[in-house]
């Protein structure tokens, strides 16, 4: 249960982190193409609105019910890697995306998951490195 506890932590600041980053990139974008600056800032604001509840309604339950139960197994078992959380990341994205209504979504939810996947395998290194164990609740 450790485990689990402690790569969903991981999983959900890398979640939190890559959703913020694209939001705000999107957003400037959007208002470089505005017409006044008020009008950009309104423009880069809904922007960044909509793509963070987006991300939080289509991506944590895939995030909270598949890739962190899997990935905190990969852990317990000793074969947690770059390659195979990378893998991870990307196998949920490519299922949750073969419906064909979602298929639009598919290059951002490959670079989402792919992102996500190696962001929480980055710190759970830099916390095994550390010697950084989380006490059980």
């Amino acid at each position: 249960m450790n485990h689990l506890w402690h790569s969903f932590s991981l999983a959900y600041g890398s979640f939190r982190t890559v959703v913020a980053l694209q939001g705000f990139v999107l957003a400037v974008f959007s208002a470089c193409f505005a017409d006044s600056l008020w009008q950009g800032f309104w423009a880069g604001l809904g922007t960044f609105a909509l793509f963070v509840a987006g991300g939080a309604i289509f991506g944590f339950l895939p995030m909270a019910l598949i890739f962190t139960p899997l990935y905190a197994l990969l852990c317990a078992k000793g074969l947690a890697n770059w390659l195979s959380s990378l893998l991870l990341g990307l196998t949920i994205a490519g299922v949750l995306c073969l419906h064909p209504a979602l298929r639009l979504l598919m290059p951002l939810w490959l670079l989402d998951s792919a992102l996500i996947a190696l962001l929480t395998h980055w710190a759970y290194r830099h916390q095994l490195k550390d010697g950084y164990e989380r006490a059980p609740l």
